[in-house]
């Protein structure tokens, strides 16, 4: 309990310094055009990332969405928005498979030190 309300407390102060979301999770290089954040991942029964677009993305447009584990692409898979959901920033969830002992080791644990994601064209 005392390490979960630690991890929320955290959380809300990098909010409040205004410094969660893509660059958290994600090392965009100088120049590149970012059609989503990354709001939050965690771990569940599987590997859970949360996605908000941003103005650049287009809408009905397939975004490759790479996940990087200790910095070696992991897995891939896809996320589109419709111009009514870039245009309210509506936040899509993605998921990636785990295996039971990633589920034993990750578990409410925070993720974003080994797990990092890049959206992509």
């Amino acid at each position: 309990m005392k390490k979960t309300f630690l991890v929320l407390l955290v959380i809300a102060c990098l909010v409040a310094a205004g410094w969660i979301g893509y660059s958290l999770f994600t090392d965009k290089p100088e120049g590149e055009t970012e059609f989503a954040t990354v709001e939050d991942i965690w771990v569940g029964r599987a590997l859970f990332v949360q996605l908000k677009p941003t103005n650049s993305a287009l809408p009905d447009y397939s975004y490759m969405v790479e996940l990087y584990e200790n910095g070696v692409l992991r897995d891939t898979t896809r996320v589109s928005w419709n111009q009514q959901e870039i245009n309210v920033l509506e936040v899509k969830t993605v998921l990636f498979p785990i295996t039971e002992s990633e589920f034993d080791a990750y578990f409410f644990e925070e993720v974003s030190h080994i797990f990092t994601v890049k959206v992509c064209e």
